[in-house]
């Protein structure tokens, strides 16, 4: 009701913060007030022992006055105290409708672009794992091949190209203390104690050692991507894990040895179907 009022005399909307500050002055105004009652009493004291009436008569109306001033306060900040968690209430429910129309307006531009980009990514992706598992069986291949023929083949793998993380230096020194060493990071050691030589920490003096961390192997993205579903039900995947981890048929074998074959002969190899350098058996 209050809130339609102040719409309709134009008043600014009161918030959790403005009534906050309405308590901080009917605060001060009470403080102000209490302190005014005991100054009053004061003066009553004074006025009664000095027999002064015109005095007390002052000193008591100051009393009187600051004492009503108190039931105000106290009753103002009972009141500010009530709006303020209505209005608190109020703006967390504002909050969380905004955060409810926000997230539906991002679902559906999410939705839009899921129907719009995802086919062609998700087609992308898949190509790309089929020719990785198509590589993977192949280069097994050779390597067999190789094996029987006595030949050490080192095949270049198409992920070396992909980043890992840089090894973490970590370095041991004296504790200043005397008492046993510290460790931590090659940055935090203490001045003089390391040396760089072609970018890479050494110790720089005898009772200090680098502790170098290396990171842990990239996975395959062929391990760490799994199956890219269609939209709609019923529509073929565009890439199954498990399906390209299938060991190649025999047909399989014999389609990939005529190629080989003519790739020896130096004969232009016949196509090969996808399904065939699936991945590692």
């Amino acid at each position: 009701m209050s809130t339609i009022i102040d719409r309709l005399l134009g008043r600014k909307k009161r918030t959790s913060v403005t009534i906050s500050d309405e308590l901080a002055t009917q605060a001060a105004a009470l403080a102000d007030a209490r302190n005014r009652i005991v100054a009053a009493k004061a003066a009553r004291e004074a006025a009664l022992d000095s027999l002064n009436k015109t005095g007390l008569k002052a000193a008591t109306e100051e009393q009187t006055d600051a004492e009503n001033d108190v039931a105000l306060a106290e009753r103002a900040i009972l009141a500010l105290q009530a709006a303020h968690e209505e209005a608190l209430a109020v703006e967390a429910r504002e909050a969380f409708r905004r955060e409810v129309s926000e997230y539906e307006n991002d679902a559906e531009a999410l939705s839009a672009r899921l129907l719009k980009e995802y086919p062609s990514a998700a087609s992308v992706i898949a190509a790309i794992m089929s020719d990785l598992a198509s590589l993977q069986w192949r280069a097994h291949a050779i390597e067999q091949r190789g094996q029987k023929l006595g030949e050490t083949v080192r095949l270049c793998n198409p992920e070396g190209v992909r980043q890992n993380a840089r090894a973490a230096y970590f370095a041991t020194w004296p504790n200043p203390n005397g008492i046993g060493v510290i460790q931590g990071p090659v940055e935090d050691a203490p001045s003089g104690a390391i040396k760089w030589v072609d970018g890479e920490p050494s110790p720089a003096r005898d009772e200090v050692n680098i502790i170098v961390k290396h990171p842990e192997p990239l996975v395959s993205l062929l391990d760490t991507i799994g199956d890219l579903p269609p939209l709609n039900q019923g529509e073929p995947y565009f890439f199954v894990r498990s399906a390209a981890r299938r060991a190649p048929s025999i047909a399989d074998m014999n389609a990939l040895g005529e190629a080989l074959r003519r790739i020896r002969e130096q004969e232009q190899p016949p196509a090969l179907p996808v399904d065939i350098f699936a991945a590692l058996p």
